[in-house]
Order: C-alpha cells, then sequence, then structure tokens
C-alpha cells in the first residue's frame, strides 16, 4: 500500500518494507541534501539533524539508511567516484598515448572541462584533505597512474620521457 508517497511491501508478520527503488530514492535524497550543506559548510560544521532538515526526513528516518555521518560522506564519495570513473574511460581514455604539445593541451582542456562540470566532486575531495587527511580520496591518487596503463596499455607501450619518468606518471600529472 502506499503512504506518505513511500510504497511498502509486506513480508511476513505484516511489518512494512519499503521497495528498493524507494530505498535508493530516499537515499539519494538524503545524499543530495549532506552535499548541499557539507559543500558549504564542511564535514564538522554539518550536523545529521541539519541533512535531515534539508532533505525533508526526520532524524531518525536518516538512521534507517545509514548509522552515522560518515556512512552519508562515504556513500557520496562512492557515488560521485563511480561517476568520475564513468568520465575518465568515456573522454580521457580516447586521448592517451599522444605526447606531443597539441595533444597534451587537449587532454589538459578537456580535464579542465570535467572539473568544472562536476566541482561537487573536487569539493568533496577538498573536504576530505582539510577535514579527514584524506583518507577517502587516497587510494585514488596512489592507483592512478598503474590505472592509466592498465586503461589502455597500447598507449603506454615502448614510451620513455626524455625526463625519463614513465609516460603514466605524466599523464597523472596533467590529469
Amino acid at each position: 500500500f502506499s503512504h506518505e508517497k513511500q510504497t511498502f511491501i509486506f513480508y511476513g508478520d505484516d511489518v512494512p518494507k519499503l521497495k528498493s527503488e524507494a530505498v535508493e530514492r530516499n537515499q539519494i535524497r538524503i545524499e543530495d541534501a549532506a552535499l548541499r550543506i557539507f559543500t558549504r559548510q564542511g564535514y564538522h560544521g554539518t550536523s545529521v539533524r541539519e541533512i535531515a532538515d534539508q532533505a525533508g526526513v526526520s532524524l531518525g528516518n536518516i538512521y534507517n539508511y545509514y548509522q552515522t555521518k560518515e556512512e552519508i560522506y562515504c556513500s557520496l564519495v562512492r557515488r560521485y567516484g563511480q561517476r568520475m570513473a564513468q568520465l575518465q574511460l568515456q573522454r580521457v581514455t580516447p586521448l592517451l598515448g599522444a605526447f606531443d604539445s597539441e595533444s597534451l593541451n587537449h587532454l589538459a582542456g578537456v580535464v579542465r572541462e570535467i572539473v568544472a562540470e562536476n566541482s561537487d566532486y573536487w569539493r568533496l575531495m577538498y573536504i576530505d584533505v582539510v577535514e579527514f587527511r584524506n583518507q577517502h580520496f587516497s587510494h585514488i591518487f596512489q592507483a592512478f597512474p598503474s590505472a592509466l596503463r592498465r586503461i589502455n596499455p597500447a598507449a603506454f607501450e615502448g614510451t620513455q620521457l626524455a625526463c625519463g619518468e614513465a609516460p603514466e606518471f605524466a599523464f597523472a600529472s596533467v590529469y
């Protein structure tokens, strides 16, 4: 049945359970509210009550979806990380492997567009660096050069830069 715009399914002892689509919709609403506040006030300057108020849900209801405020933050990081991984595959991967000045400028321009179009992702990253000492994003930077090589091994095969650095390191630096 439907109650307050949420669809319930009954299991066993007549205990209502939300459909998975409703759960996902509510989580996105909560995360979007948290993102708006985190990017304005920072993580430590944000309370779970403020997130609940912004999302239009009760404080207790948030805890049906997330055990802690940090869990909300981590879910945001994962969601935006998946989006960024898709963008990198679609827009950056085709540009790997060309080391001439024009190609590197084109790569830098595409990266600049990605940054401008996804500013909330970078704000989450800055929050992580300042408030968490980069514990949620550090794995991305540590693995990025080797990930580039895995994505497009042919682009880096047999290439050595004049400075002696591995080409995937140079691309990661440009990025």
